[in-house]
Formats: C-alpha cells, structure tokens, sequence
C-alpha cells in the first residue's frame, strides 16, 4: 500500500503536525510519499526520513536571526514601522528578506537526505502559490533537482509583503 502523508502550513503548527507525525510513525504507519506548504515544507523530509529527533531540537533551538537576514518584527512582534517604510521608500517588495531561512533549509534538508529519499524510491512534494500568475504549483522530487526543491520548499514558507518575494529564479523555471 503506497501511503502518503500531507502537512499543512501555519509556523508554529509544524511542530504540532511534528509530533503527530512522529506518533503515526510510532504506530508503524510508513509514508512513500510526503507532501508539504509553508512550515509543513520545511519538516517533510524529516517526516518522511523518520528525523524527528532532529526536528525536536529545530524546533526548541529555532530563532528570528535563523530566518530573516532584514528582520520587519520587534521581539515584542510589532512590525518594524518606520524600517519597513524606508525599506518600501528605496524600492523593496518586502519589509523583510529571508535568506538566512534558505540557509537553514539546506542544513534541514540535506543533498544526502534527497538522495537518500530517492534512492529509497520515495518521494517529497512541496506546494506553493507562483504570485506572479496565482496559480498553485507542485514541484518534487521526482521532478525537481536538490537545489530546485530547497528554492521551492523556501518560496512555500515565504509570507508575501513579509518576505521579499523575488528571492529566487525557481518561479522562472
């Protein structure tokens, strides 16, 4: 039986979608395949690798400076009011960029991990929304190369107006 799992977005939700992850794991349910948006993009080749020891210390180590290399919220979570005004004033798309969030990508999904999932003849998907045509698109591993699928799973967990939303050649593709 080829079974596959779906994890929503939402932040935070992740780690609860995490954990439920890990007790259907626990359970012995196995997934072929591993579908994710947004914050559920950024755990599924952990879910469907069984790290969920690594993404129990993601989650209780994750902070602002490991997402947002320009940062639009105060610790208090106020917008940034008058960086975001200059940021729109110079031209910007966005009151803050992510780049550091593309960074930790890569170290939560790795080139061995996509292999891996390949080679065990799994597979990932990543769900976004392309702003330029509002049109939903699927990009896999099946379809995708490694650095294909880090652009796609970063674009899925991009807010817009938030996050700048040229940062990759991904929706040129």
């Amino acid at each position: 039986m080829n079974r596959t799992l779906i994890i929503s977005g939402g932040g935070s939700r992740a780690s609860w979608a995490a954990g439920f992850a890990k007790g259907l794991a626990d359970s012995g349910n196995q997934y072929e395949t591993v579908g994710g948006t947004s914050a559920g993009a950024l755990i599924m080749s952990s879910v469907i690798l069984n790290k969920f020891e690594a993404l129990e210390t993601l989650f209780s180590s994750l902070n602002n400076k490991d997402i947002y290399n320009v940062n639009p919220i105060k610790s208090n979570g106020e917008i940034r009011v008058f960086k975001s005004v200059l940021r729109t004033f110079f031209g910007h798309s966005s009151i803050g960029e992510t780049k550091n969030l593309r960074k930790r990508i890569e170290t939560i999904f790795t080139e061995a991990d996509y292999n891996s999932i390949r080679d065990q003849q799994k597979a990932l998907f990543c769900v976004t929304t392309n702003l330029n045509t509002s049109k939903m698109v699927i990009k896999s591993t099946d379809t995708s190369s490694y650095t294909d699928m880090l652009d796609w799973i970063w674009a899925s967990a991009s807010v817009p107006a938030l996050f700048l939303l040229t940062f990759c050649d991904c929706f040129k593709k």
